[in-house]
C-alpha cells in the first residue's frame, strides 16, 4: 500500500507539473501571467487526491484519506511547486508551470519536458477543483498503470 501511494504520488507529480511548462515557458522565459492564473496564484492544500479506475465496478483510491497531504505553491507567472507527503513516506517535491485555457488547465512538469497534462479547472475562490482521465494509477500492485480518472480538490490557505 504504502509502495503504491508513493507510485501515485510520483504519477500525480509527473502528469500535474508535467502540463503547466508548455505555454509558460518559452526558451526557458518565462511568460507574462494571465488574470486567470493571477486569481489561482497562492498557497493550496489538498483536500481530495482520489484516483478511480476506468474499471466496472470501479476502484477509489484517495491518498488524502490513506493518510497523505499535497500542498501547492502557485506564483501570478504560472509557476509552481507541488509537495506530496504520502501516507509514512517522504515529501516528494516537483515544480514546474502551469496554463491556464478557458476551463483547462495544463500543468507541465519541469523534470519532464514536452510533457502536459490538461485538467478540467472548476475554481470558485477559495476552492479550485482539478479533473483528468490522462492519468494511470496501480490499483492492484501489479506494477502496471490502469486507466484512472484524478480529482483534485485543493482547498486555498489563508494569507
Amino acid at each position: 500500500m504504502k509502495k503504491n501511494s508513493i507510485r501515485a504520488s510520483a504519477f500525480w507529480l509527473t502528469a500535474l507539473l508535467g502540463v503547466a511548462a508548455v505555454g509558460c515557458q518559452e526558451n526557458n522565459q518565462i511568460l507574462e501571467a494571465d488574470a486567470e492564473i493571477i486569481a489561482l496564484a497562492g498557497t493550496w492544500n489538498v483536500e481530495v487526491f482520489e484516483y478511480t479506475s476506468a474499471t466496472e465496478p470501479p476502484v477509489v483510491r484517495d491518498l488524502i484519506q490513506e493518510g497523505g497531504s499535497a500542498t501547492l505553491d502557485l506564483t501570478t507567472n504560472g509557476a509552481y511547486t507541488l509537495t506530496v507527503v504520502p501516507a509514512g513516506g517522504q515529501p516528494d517535491v516537483t515544480n514546474g508551470f502551469m496554463v491556464v485555457e478557458g476551463s483547462v488547465i495544463l500543468v507541465s512538469d519541469t523534470s519532464v519536458p514536452g510533457e502536459t497534462t490538461a485538467y478540467d479547472l472548476s475554481f470558485n475562490g477559495e476552492t479550485m477543483t482539478l479533473i483528468t482521465t490522462e492519468v494511470g494509477f496501480d490499483f492492484n500492485n501489479d506494477g502496471v498503470s490502469d486507466a484512472a480518472t484524478l480529482r483534485l480538490v485543493f482547498e486555498r490557505t489563508p494569507d
